[in-house]
């Protein structure tokens, strides 16, 4: 009994080493806590390390506003024509750790499925999110699924399941 508590505790210590070192890891200080910038990057790490992803990341972390230089396919990146100008260090920071998760999900996305990519640009005029008939009306097809769910794999949106209505209504949206 001694020692199978013993093999216990140092397979516990084990697992705490880890998770020290995984709360010391250079991407866990980069994304600072950011809980969609994790939820972001967690889906690349399927086929990549740790270092890779960071990697990817600080690539698309340079210190650029939307006023001096525009996303990698000349389009803004969708700031107002003021930039990150106007908001405090802190909330800068969160904008561009945010945007360099955003962007690198999307690149990523773009080059497995271009098709893919312009869908979830399409959804942004969308908002509020779509019911799966809205999608049906727009596409005309079943298409739009799988976006649906190359988007949701990349943690690019989400799916949810409203309560059903008193007349029986409810579905998945799509936002």
């Amino acid at each position: 009994s001694s020692s199978s508590s013993s093999s216990s505790s140092s397979s516990l210590g084990g697992a705490d080493t880890t998770l020290k070192n995984l709360s010391e890891h250079p991407i866990l200080k980069f994304l600072n806590g950011h809980p969609h910038a994790i939820t972001l990057a967690a889906p690349l790490l399927q086929d990549r390390s740790l270092l890779e992803v960071l990697a990817l990341l600080q690539s698309k972390s340079s210190p650029r506003t939307a006023t001096t230089q525009g996303g990698e396919d000349g389009v803004s990146p969708g700031y107002c024509s003021q930039g990150l100008a106007g908001i405090e260090e802190e909330e800068e920071s969160v904008v561009k750790i945010l945007e360099a998760s955003l962007q690198v999900s999307v690149d990523e996305v773009a080059k497995t499925s271009p098709k893919t990519k312009e869908f979830f640009c399409l959804l942004g005029f969308l908002p509020g999110g779509a019911m799966p008939c809205d999608l049906e009306s727009i596409w005309g097809n079943a298409s739009w699924q799988t976006h649906v769910q190359i988007l949701l794999k990349a943690s690019l949106v989400t799916c949810t399941r409203p309560a059903k209505t008193i007349g029986g209504g409810g579905g998945t949206s799509t936002s």
